[in-house]
């Protein structure tokens, strides 16, 4: 519930930019991928589509960050009306309170295995065999590459976690929100 508050709270934010345009991509993610939606927040309608969309997500399942990485990769590579504003920043928020415990491997989005299994996979340094290579995509690097910053946030998380959400964030150091009511200034921060 707090995480919909503060997202909901950040998208408000983003309705109110008069500079220009402001797309948002969702990728939620637990045990694989899950729903994706794309909404320009400056616009009236995709701004309410945008909070429904929000206020209808449901946590549950184990924390895939490889899956959901390789789909925000694929949407940031995309072009057209349904891909990121041509020239536009482009800046990437990766929230998570979950320890990584799933990936992809070949074909199935949802192998289970542990957190330091999930880190290499992430960063390129996983499986790769004659049948799947998968393991070897750097999607941390993608996303950096793609991004003009990535922001990872944890929720409640350990130290270790935070460490490996140090991984992804741009800078290094990744946000840990201890308090939930929190998180609402610390995505806008």
């Amino acid at each position: 519930a707090l995480l919909k508050s503060a997202v909901n709270n950040l998208l408000t934010t983003f309705n109110n930019y008069q500079g220009g345009d402001v797309k948002v991509h969702f990728v939620t993610f637990a045990t694989q991928a899950g729903a994706e939606s794309t909404f320009t927040i400056t616009n009236a309608a995709d701004f309410a589509a945008a909070k429904a969309f929000i206020n209808a997500l449901v946590a549950n399942g184990n924390t895939n960050y490889e899956d959901a990485l390789q789909n925000a990769v694929s949407w940031l590579q995309s072009t057209g009306t349904g891909g990121p504003i041509a020239g536009g920043d482009t800046y990437t928020y990766f929230v998570s309170d979950g320890e990584p415990n799933t990936y992809v491997s070949g074909t199935n989005h949802a192998v289970s295995g542990s957190a330091g299994t999930v880190m290499n996979e992430i960063q390129g340094i996983g499986e790769n065999t004659t049948t799947d290579n998968d393991g070897t995509l750097n999607e941390v690097g993608a996303l950096k590459a793609l991004s003009t910053q990535v922001i990872a946030v944890g929720i409640g998380v350990s130290t270790t976690t935070l460490g490996r959400l140090d991984v992804i964030d741009s800078n290094g150091d990744a946000l840990d929100v201890r308090n939930p009511n929190d998180l609402s200034s610390a995505l806008q921060g």
